[in-house]
């Protein structure tokens, strides 16, 4: 991703940001964002981002990626987010955990499709009203 491609991703997600509290989703208090190249872009099923309760931080990675790619994943982890603020993310609801997620923990899969249905809807209905303006 270029520099310039990175200022405007930056852009959008104050944008998404913005947007989600029009919708009733304050994401209060803000998580911190960080971009990584620390995927591989050849590898089609490889790690496109996540977000880590423990310190409220959303992980985003950009090596090979589109930014409108990026930004989505980014409206998926702000789903995550608003849980984590909800209390759904703590460890007593959560259950245990294995390196496949949807197997260790109904909890977590509900949070997973949650973030899914969510996250895309409003990342479509962010674009949307964009085309708009």
């Amino acid at each position: 991703m270029t520099p310039d491609q990175l200022q405007d991703l930056k852009k959008h997600i104050a944008g998404l940001v913005l947007f989600y509290k029009e919708k009733g989703y304050d994401l209060k208090p803000y998580p911190k964002i960080v971009f990584s190249n620390d995927n591989n872009p050849s590898d089609i099923l490889d790690k496109t981002g996540f977000y880590r309760h423990g310190d409220n931080t959303v992980m985003l990675y950009t090596n090979g990626r589109a930014p409108k790619d990026v930004l989505r994943t980014c409206a998926h982890e702000f789903i995550h987010v608003l849980q984590g603020h909800r209390g759904d993310l703590d460890d007593d609801k959560i259950g245990a955990v294995s390196d496949d997620y949807t197997k260790g923990s109904e909890h977590l899969k509900e949070m997973e499709d949650e973030a899914y249905l969510m996250g895309n809807t409003l990342m479509r209905a962010y674009t949307e009203s964009l085309k708009k303006a």
